[in-house]
């Protein structure tokens, strides 16, 4: 009987060392799992990387190999007194249609009549619409070689208004304007070598 209640007494102890054995174990394998790391880690997320930036563009600026003189020339402005025939005329064009060499013809009627601003609004219009004959009558008025107050708007000759028209002439197929041109460019050439700024300039343009 005493060896059976001996029995009987250590069986509860076995079993609970039996459970706290099995307990260790089990927090033990935890703690393995925990610290051992994995065969595949977790991919690190992709972080873009900050970029310089973009330098702004430099604007492609060519110096001119010589300080050019000023040449702009503005056409003549005709007060709203003077060429109310030739804005009718040209008003009536617009809304009609007709020929440029109509207008052409009138403009030279009327500056031969002296009325030199109607003129000079028609060979303009004319002129600036692709007119060979206008633009060159308007190179004349401003050639120093062919100017007369009588028969120009202007109140002096003009190189540059000479050269612009004679230009624009020439490349609708004027033989005239072209052999004006070169005569032009010799007053140009001469001007420029006694220091006329204007022709200075217009001398860089033709070269």
């Amino acid at each position: 009987m005493d060896s059976m209640d001996s029995e009987d007494q250590h069986q509860p102890q076995t079993n609970s060392k039996l459970w706290l054995s099995i307990g260790a174990v089990i927090v033990l394998t935890g703690i393995a799992i925990w610290l051992i790391p994995s065969k595949e880690p977790e991919p690190t997320p992709e972080i873009p990387l900050p970029t310089a930036p973009a330098k702004p563009a430099t604007p492609d600026i060519q110096q001119p190999k010589t300080q050019r003189p000023q040449t702009e020339s503005q056409p003549v402005q005709v007060s709203e007194q003077e060429g109310d025939k030739a804005r009718q005329t040209i008003t009536r064009h617009q809304q009609q249609g007709g020929s440029l060499d109509n207008l052409y013809s009138e403009a030279v009627e009327l500056n031969d009549q002296g009325a030199l601003a109607d003129a000079y609004l028609l060979f303009f219009y004319a002129a600036r619409n692709g007119h060979p004959d206008a633009a060159l009558a308007l190179g004349k008025q401003s050639d120093p070689t062919l100017f007369s107050a009588g028969t120009s708007i202007q109140e002096q000759p003009d190189l540059v208004q000479a050269y612009k028209w004679y230009r624009a002439a020439a490349d609708k197929g004027s033989t005239e304007a072209e052999m004006l041109l070169e005569g032009l460019k010799l007053t140009v050439s001469d001007r420029a070598t006694n220091g006329d700024p204007v022709a200075e300039g217009l001398l860089l343009q033709w070269q």
